[in-house]
């Protein structure tokens, strides 16, 4: 085998190593992007369930400051 084959192989599984490092990239690149979604997604999700439990704190320490009334008063639920 010459010099030249040597070199022209060695070139080829070059160019194959930086072709698999640029699918690599790539299919890294996606994966980031696609990850960044379903972030952002959650990060709504988020704001919303705390938005809904601060809604629902405030009910509840609005009711508990309803005054009821004597509990023994109040009439059971008929079945």
């Amino acid at each position: 085998m010459s010099r030249q084959d040597t070199m022209a192989q060695d070139d080829g599984k070059l160019e194959q190593r930086v072709e698999n490092l640029e699918v690599r990239i790539a299919f890294i690149e996606k994966s980031i992007s696609d990850l960044d979604q379903v972030i952002q997604q959650l990060a709504g999700e988020l704001d919303h369930t705390r938005h809904t439990l601060k809604q629902l704190r405030e009910q509840v320490q609005s009711d508990s400051l309803t005054v009821r009334g004597d509990p023994m008063d109040e009439v059971p639920p008929h079945y």
